[in-house]
């Protein structure tokens, strides 16, 4: 379907740098498939199962440390030629999620879904989202930190469009030069990763887990 919507630009990149979320798949005995999942959209979702799927189950919650995400990405465990090698004949999996969405996901992790907080969630949820916003804003960056979601949304579109978080997919995942065999709905996902892993013969993935549901 991708491939007819936007005919002439789709083209195999693998042969040049691999996209950076592509991550090993240790379920094929020969080790040889890949998940190429996008970033932003269900990626704690996507860290969990991947860590899980090679054998490791930490009592954790948050899989986004630089520990972790080099137990998975296919760069740091195979290097970058066998990954480009290998990618030649992966699987490739994206996660998509509607628009606006994933804006009021954004909204609602970073800013708190418009509540007063008397301190930022995390000392990078003040860096890299409040102070910014509060500043544009015009606001105090001294507690009690508020910001409505009309406020966010302005701040977007004015300061931070190419932030990744709320970044369209066209943008941030190549669907017309990628050629992705599997396009999972974060809207029906559980339902898509259980097609997934009947399709792929897959038998380790924890169909109920879903890390992040905001």
């Amino acid at each position: 379907m991708m491939e007819q919507q936007c005919p002439d630009h789709v083209a195999n990149i693998f042969n040049s740098q691999p996209p950076r979320m592509n991550k090993l798949n240790p379920i094929t005995s020969a080790g040889s498939k890949f998940e190429a999942a996008l970033k932003h959209v269900a990626s704690s979702t996507w860290l969990a199962h991947l860590i899980h799927m090679r054998g490791l189950h930490p009592n954790i919650t948050d899989f986004h440390t630089k520990y972790w995400k080099s137990r998975v990405l296919a760069r740091d465990v195979l290097g970058t030629e066998e990954t480009k090698r290998r990618l030649k004949s992966a699987v490739t999996v994206v996660t998509v999620r509607h628009p606006l969405s994933r804006l009021v996901s954004a909204f609602r992790d970073k800013f708190a879904d418009g509540r007063k907080l008397e301190a930022p969630q995390s000392a990078g949820h003040y860096r890299f989202f409040w102070k910014p916003a509060l500043r544009y804003l015009h606001k105090s960056t001294r507690p009690p930190l508020q910001v409505s979601f009309a406020e966010f949304v302005q701040f977007a579109l004015d300061k931070k469009p190419t932030e990744r978080h709320w970044l369209p997919i066209g943008r941030t995942c190549s669907p017309c030069r990628v050629p992705y065999q599997y396009v999972l709905m974060l809207e029906t996902f559980s339902e898509d990763l259980a097609f997934l892993a009947s399709s792929l013969n897959i038998s380790t993935i924890n169909l109920s887990q879903h890390s992040n549901k905001k």
